[in-house]
């Protein structure tokens, strides 16, 4: 499990890349990207994008707000809709410092 560090007062941003299991890229050309199960201090300000759909790639955007706990950790996940097929993704840990 991979923890990202979110520093107090700072913005975060979170690349990703949707690989198959032989390496190729997973191309999200038809695809639609969701996070959910978020942390509730999460929510509204977090935005998850596609900026290279040919090669699977995009990045997380998390905004900070004074409201989050400091100290401690916050969950959420990342979801695809590729060709009408809803993907579910692992958890991501954030540690708010």
């Amino acid at each position: 499990m991979k923890v990202y560090k979110f520093y107090r007062r700072s913005d975060r941003t979170i690349p990703f890349r949707l690989k198959a299991k032989a390496g190729e890229p997973i191309p999200l050309n038809d695809a639609t990207v969701e996070i959910y199960d978020a942390h509730p201090a999460l929510e509204d300000h977090i935005l998850a994008v596609i900026t290279n759909p040919a090669q699977g790639e995009g990045h997380i955007k998390i905004t900070w707000d004074d409201a989050m706990p400091m100290g401690r950790e916050m969950v959420f996940r990342v979801g695809f809709t590729i060709s009408g097929e809803r993907l579910g993704g692992p958890q991501i840990w954030l540690e708010v410092e």
